[in-house]
């Protein structure tokens, strides 16, 4: 599927769920290294796109930190193996990490739905709201981008997966699913 990329300076990614997907299942995150898996269709559809011109960021959730399941260090090691897995080796230049160590519970302003880390990647490669593109496949990365007033596309569209099942409901059925999700902290995968 072809992206009109050309038209931003920022593509920032979710990890989990977006490109990579956890082996192993420790409660309400994943809880260390070896555990993730890079999706297979992402270093095809990343090497597509000429990230010497556009600057690629990451903005993810990682609760694990604040939970005790994994070290910071582990946590930003884990991702920037995922990043180098996913470009196939040879990590862009133009590209920065940036993820959120707190508990669901911290009330940070980085935390996904909050639009830190999306702020906080705007400024840095210093991008309009417009000139930013937010990849995720959760609500909490679509509020994330709503919420930081750039665009969002789902990662299943972005990497050209099959529509999964709840991209189907109705809106009827999204909204008891995430009214489900809210109440208990879960995620609609």
């Amino acid at each position: 599927m072809e992206h009109p990329l050309s038209l931003y300076k920022l593509v920032l990614f979710d990890l989990d769920g977006s490109i990579r997907f956890c082996k192993a299942h420790h409660g309400p995150c994943h809880a260390g290294p070896g555990e993730w898996q890079l999706y297979d269709d992402v270093p095809a559809v990343l090497a597509q796109y000429d990230w010497g011109k556009i600057a690629w960021g990451v903005a993810s959730n990682q609760a694990g930190v604040a939970l005790g399941y994994l070290t910071a260090g582990v946590a930003l090691q884990e991702a920037y193996k995922t990043i180098q897995a996913a470009f196939g080796g040879q990590v862009p230049s133009r590209g920065r990490i940036r993820i959120c160590m707190h508990a669901p519970t911290d009330g940070c302003a980085c935390r996904k739905p909050a639009p830190g880390m999306l702020w906080q990647q705007q400024a840095y490669w210093e991008c309009t709201l417009d000139e930013t593109l937010f990849v995720g496949d959760s609500l909490e990365d679509a509020q994330a981008a709503d919420r930081a007033g750039c665009a969002f596309i789902q990662a299943y569209e972005f990497f050209g997966r099959p529509k999964p099942v709840w991209a189907t409901w109705t809106q009827a059925e999204r909204d008891v699913a995430y009214r489900e999700v809210a109440e208990t902290g879960g995620r609609l995968e």
